[in-house]
């Protein structure tokens, strides 16, 4: 994970990504002849401001650069993922199937994944693909996101891997 540093409404905010959301970001920003802070300051300035501004920031860049990136090489992307989830004091793992290539993990709708934990913030982290690769990406959650055993704010997923959020489970199963 790297971390890049950019000028708005008179502050610097640092913002830590994966190095292949920036390489993503990098190749877009090229190909529109902009800088990618140039890209970021555009998106932004449609963005729905939020208490936590780093993780608002976040959100708004991974959300646009798939739709921008998908829409610029006019493409249609819809990733399908089976994701098995294990609630805090159960056995019993369920499946759950989704499709898309951003998810929202939380304890309520909108959230595409629903936990029922009390300790899952109602939108606890973000499931992001680029159609082979899986990230999760917490949203600044009260509880946090643990990969590994550690809390993280962005982990690659493979397959197997196990996350997790509140005192549940969640395992990358099967993709396509």
């Amino acid at each position: 994970m790297s971390k890049r540093s950019i000028f708005l409404d008179g502050a610097v905010t640092s913002i830590s990504m994966e190095d292949a959301f920036w390489q993503e970001l990098d190749r877009y920003s090229r190909a529109r002849g902009m800088g990618w802070a140039e890209v970021v300051r555009e998106w932004l300035a449609k963005a729905t401001p939020s208490e936590n501004r780093s993780a608002s920031i976040k959100e708004t860049i991974l959300r646009l650069l798939r739709f921008e990136v998908d829409r610029f090489q006019g493409e249609e992307a819809a990733t399908r993922a089976h994701w098995g989830i294990r609630l805090a004091n159960t056995k019993e793992e369920r499946v759950v199937e989704t499709h898309g290539t951003q998810l929202i993990v939380g304890r309520e709708w909108p959230a595409q994944i629903i936990i029922e934990d009390d300790e899952v913030s109602r939108r606890h982290a973000m499931l992001v693909s680029d159609g082979a690769r899986w990230w999760v990406l917490d949203l600044k959650s009260k509880n946090g996101t643990l990969v590994g055993g550690k809390r993280t704010q962005s982990a690659e997923l493979d397959l197997g891997t196990t996350f997790v959020v509140g005192r549940s489970r969640i395992k990358l199963v099967a993709t396509g």
